[in-house]
């Protein structure tokens, strides 16, 4: 039998295992420690948010012919809203850095299958005009700063109105006139019922002359749009033929390309059947009244078919 001896050294633990066991100790424990403060920031930050009220899942939604009001509270944060609209229908939307120099509004739109319709950004107004929904659905809006480091904040209006079904300030009144007021990025809208084959007039006055330029779009009971109009200080719609019957729509804004002017209005619409502001012609005689600005003024009278009519008008004073 094969007889060796063997001999071993008995001794302590190898250095080099001893220093990688400390090495993977203290990497283990900077790793716990980044884990827990980083729980902590993440505690910290949502405690921040909740306290400035800027965590929000879901705002309500939108009004259609009206506002709502948001607020970007820390940097960074992004605005849900909502809306349903129908295939076809057009879409209009402002929103508006009330402060005019903090906020940078920028606004993205979604269509109800996720994908992005449209966006847009201003110093001051944000403005989506007349934007197609191609989808029936709900869409959403989103609200943030869009300066590059997305650190603005501030408090913003956001005006809505689609082409079917907005009616913020009431009924037209054929042959004669309503006073409203275009504030920051407001969009104003009316209606008013026509039949098929009637002739609209319509007339946007800058009363105080000073610095609205007056925008108009009129649409039809389907929402397609019908027209638009926009001047100085008088935006004119004439003898446009209602192709439908039933309500019609009349978006009023400023029109000028950052949408910043604001002012008082009135509106003067008639329509060729019914309007009838001034009273009855005499058959023989002369009537008297005045044009203000903007104005539409009517008369009636009766005839029979085959009658000829003459008929004068005079500017008086020699400055119409």
């Amino acid at each position: 039998m094969d007889t060796r001896n063997v001999t071993y050294n008995q001794r302590g633990p190898d250095v080099h295992i001893k220093h990688a066991s400390a090495y993977l100790s203290k990497r283990a424990l900077h790793r716990s420690l980044r884990c827990s403060l980083h729980r902590y920031w993440l505690i910290l930050c949502s405690l921040l948010l909740l306290c400035t009220g800027a965590i929000q899942v879901q705002a309500a939604d939108l009004v259609n012919g009206g506002s709502v009001s948001g607020a970007i509270s820390v940097a960074g944060e992004q605005d849900s809203w909502t809306f349903s609209a129908t295939a076809g229908e057009l879409i209009n939307i402002q929103v508006v850095d009330l402060a005019v120099g903090d906020l940078f509004p920028h606004i993205t739109l979604y269509a109800p299958d996720g994908t992005r319709v449209t966006s847009a950004s201003h110093y001051t107004v944000a403005n989506i005009y007349n934007v197609e929904a191609s989808e029936t659905g709900t869409y959403s809006l989103v609200v943030e700063d869009g300066t590059s480091r997305q650190d603005k904040i501030g408090a913003y209006p956001l005006h809505f109105a689609k082409s079917i079904g907005a009616n913020e300030n009431g009924t037209l009144n054929n042959g004669g006139a309503l006073s409203s007021d275009i504030t920051l990025g407001d969009l104003d809208t009316w209606t008013f019922e026509a039949t098929a084959g009637e002739l609209l007039n319509i007339q946007i006055a800058d009363v105080d002359q000073d610095g609205l330029f007056p925008f108009m779009t009129l649409y039809a009971p389907d929402g397609t749009r019908v027209g638009a109009a926009s001047s100085y200080t008088v935006a004119n719609l004439y003898n446009i033929a209602a192709t439908q019957t039933g309500t019609y729509i009349l978006l009023v804004q400023d029109g000028t390309s950052g949408r910043v002017q604001v002012g008082n209005y009135e509106v003067h619409f008639a329509k060729s059947i019914g309007a009838d502001e001034n009273g009855t012609l005499n058959n023989g005689g002369a009537v008297s009244s005045d044009i203000t600005l903007g104005d539409l003024d009517t008369w009636t009278f009766e005839a029979t078919e085959g009658e000829r009519l003459n008929i004068q008008i005079a500017d008086l004073v020699d400055a119409l």
